[in-house]
């Protein structure tokens, strides 16, 4: 079962936006802009790096978030034209619309200049600089869905996505770029000269211009689940110790040499005696180089021969893993799961989806998380970079304004979403007669082109083993194997059948599949089904037919 796979339609213009996005350019030159923008940073820096650090510290919610953003790099942008609202934007290709000298038009109505379908599909084109779409697509999935923000930058001629802590406004009131964390500390680099930068969020409900994501509602539950994590973590370390191993005072005197009690090295530490010597190399020769000792080597402890019974006596030191710990770890889990933009069956699995469901919850996940940021993503390329330079090429060349107007960036999911396979449901239904053999091919992917011809109808008819009138079958064997009947008589003359010349032409097949005769109109009055009274207690099969009634 393939989560994401081949058969989605983009939806309609009109269709109601998930995502509030927002997008606009940032003005490079202009101080008083940047300085307002640095400030709305400082505020929100502090919430997105939280949300970074789950990103990187949670493995399942940087599962979830690549997967969708996985999904998004693989959806095709390409440039369209709004022919209705209530339809999917029509490629701009097959939107050209070009009048005649002599009157009269070609192409679909309602369409475009040709020149201006090209120069739209070239400025998206320009997009494919540097990592191409798909790298922009997926980058602007992950910011937007761990920060809610992010910025659309062409920095030497290439276009690229950047975070909010990649592009940063210094006190001086300019924008520069800060490429990696390993180099926090040192000062940004200025953006070359030509650099555009545009900023792209998702507008949070209360202040539009500030930047919002599931992500943020759900912080504190994430902290929590990271505490809960290293206390886990904690316990399980507490057992890689090898415990404290008590000794009875006398087994060590005994070992020792006589006078050397009381020895000390140079460090001014008592020396170890020949059996706490031998303990330790037999103890330490498991040990590969890359682990620690004190996993398999307990501490020694020496103490007066009345604490230890047998002499030497082993004492553990780990610690169990709280059960009701790992329990409310997974339900911080789930709650987080919850929270986020994103259907928890996801991330959790299909274990509690029945699996003639399951491709169902494919396309949900398609419409519920990858679909709305697609949408965001054609929105904003088409407000901030693809209109603002058809407007300006529009007074060049003299295009109309209106169908600059009708021209967006769109996607195609074809790569991407599955919608549900109702091929089940079709073999039902034509098994029940309500539908034909066209609709059946249709819900399995075929056309009328993949139909049986005639003959390979016959064929399968013989080899089903269905019950076939003797005359048929021969019937049937000379239309299928003619070479093997080559000078055989005919089975029935006309003149024997008594047939007609149009009813000699009909082979059996098709008259098997004539519509049967129309037969005579029936006095309901006489009608066993319509009025069993009018039976006269004779016997009758059901649905027949009787003599009028005798009137007593």
């Amino acid at each position: 079962m393939a989560l994401f796979g081949g058969k989605g339609k983009p939806a309609s213009y009109a269709t109601p936006r998930a995502l509030t996005s927002a997008a606009a350019p940032v003005r490079l030159r202009n101080k008083s802009e940047l300085e307002t923008l640095r400030n709305r940073n400082a505020l929100s820096h502090a919430w997105q790096m939280e949300a970074w650090r789950v990103y990187d510290a949670i493995g399942e919610v940087s599962y979830a978030f690549n997967l969708i953003a996985n999904a998004m790099a693989r959806i095709r942008i390409h440039a369209a034209v709004v022919m209705h609202p209530d339809e999917p934007p029509t490629e701009a290709t097959d939107a050209s619309n070009l009048e005649l000298p002599a009157g009269g038009e070609i192409g679909p109505p309602g369409g475009i200049d040709p020149r201006l379908a090209q120069k739209a599909q070239e400025y998206l084109g320009k997009l494919n600089g540097g990592g191409g779409l798909s790298a922009l697509l997926r980058a602007y999935a992950l910011n937007k869905q761990v920060a809610g923000e992010c910025y659309l930058c062409l920095i030497d001629g290439k276009w690229s996505i950047k975070s909010t802590f990649e592009i940063v406004v210094d006190p001086g009131g300019l924008m520069r770029l800060q490429p990696s964390a390993t180099t926090m500390n040192a000062q940004p680099k200025e953006l070359p000269p030509k650099s555009s930068v545009y900023r792209m969020w998702t507008a949070h409900p209360r202040f539009s211009m500030d930047p919002d994501c599931s992500v943020r509602p759900v912080l504190f539950l994430c902290e929590q689940l990271i505490l809960l994590n290293r206390m886990i973590n904690n316990t399980v370390r507490s057992r890689m110790n090898a415990g404290i191993l008590k000794v009875a005072a006398s087994i060590i005197a005994a070992s020792r040499t006589p006078g050397t009690e009381g020895n000390v090295d140079d460090n001014g530490v008592e020396e170890l005696s020949p059996f706490e010597v031998d303990l330790h190399a037999v103890m330490t020769q498991p040990v590969q180089d890359d682990q620690a000792g004190a996993a398999v080597i307990p501490m020694v402890a020496v103490v007066p021969d009345e604490l230890v019974q047998t002499g030497i006596e082993w004492m553990s030191l780990a610690r169990d893993v709280d059960e009701h710990m790992l329990k409310q770890a997974e339900n911080v889990l789930l709650r987080i799961l919850q929270g986020l933009a994103i259907p928890k069956d996801l991330i959790t699995g299909y274990s509690a989806v029945r699996f003639s469901n399951a491709q169902q919850v494919s396309e949900d996940v398609f419409k519920q998380s990858v679909e709305p940021l697609a949408l965001a993503f054609v929105d904003d390329i088409t407000d901030i970079y693809l209109r603002p330079l058809l407007r300006a090429d529009a007074e060049v060349e003299g295009w109309d304004l209106e169908q600059v107007e009708k021209v967006v960036a769109w996607y195609d999911p074809s790569e991407v979403a599955t919608r549900p396979d109702r091929g089940a449901d079709a073999d039902a239904g034509w098994d029940r007669g309500a539908l034909s053999d066209d609709a059946w091919r249709r819900a399995h992917g075929f056309s009328v082109e993949d139909a049986p011809t005639e003959d390979e109808q016959l064929q399968r008819t013989l080899l089903r083993g269905a019950v076939i009138p003797p005359n048929l079958v021969d019937y049937m064997a000379r239309e299928l194997l003619p070479q093997y009947f080559k000078g055989a008589p005919p089975l029935v003359t006309k003149t024997q059948a008594g047939m007609s010349e149009a009813d000699a032409a009909t082979t059996p097949l098709q008259k098997a599949h004539q519509p049967p005769a129309s037969q005579p109109k029936v006095n309901p009055a006489n009608n066993f089904n319509v009025n069993p009274a009018g039976s006269n207690d004779q016997d009758v099969p059901p649905g027949g037919t009787l003599p009028p009634r005798v009137t007593p």
